[in-house]
């Protein structure tokens, strides 16, 4: 079980993701593809029982990501013990995260973030700041 980060301001996807900050958070969500869907940014493995947080305020869109693909490609299932969790942070940074669709292409059919065949996936906002996903149009 382990705690990632996220921060798409000062994170490397070739980071470890295992602290905050440059040099240390990841700057997308595992199995993020890029703005175009032609390319995976994000190949990270995640495990049941790991966490995600990624830093409140952040900003995803066709600048620095794409769709997110949650599936077996990068994510094991959770369980009712052990779920995966993704979260906004409650200690880095302040407001919502926002996932803008605007220039990202996403397949009819598809969701900007897809949890396909995961079993207990959680994605959490906190108390004062959430996730919002914005302006999504399937192509």
């Amino acid at each position: 079980m382990t705690t990632y980060y996220v921060d798409p301001a000062l994170g490397d996807d070739g980071n470890l993701g295992t602290s905050t900050g440059a040099g240390n958070a990841w700057a997308t969500l595992p199995g993020t593809r890029n703005a175009g869907n032609t390319a995976y940014l994000n190949t990270n493995q995640i495990a049941a029982g790991d966490v995600i947080e990624i830093k409140a305020g952040s900003a995803f869109d066709s600048t620095n990501s794409g769709k997110v693909y949650i599936d077996s490609t990068h994510y094991e299932n959770g369980t009712s013990g052990l779920p995966i969790i993704i979260k906004v942070s409650t200690t880095d940074g302040t407001g919502d995260v926002t996932f803008n669709g605007t220039g990202i292409t996403i397949p009819q059919y598809d969701g900007y973030i897809m949890v396909y065949r995961r079993d207990h996936i959680h994605i959490l906002g906190n108390a004062t700041d959430q996730i919002v996903i914005s302006n999504f149009t399937a192509n």
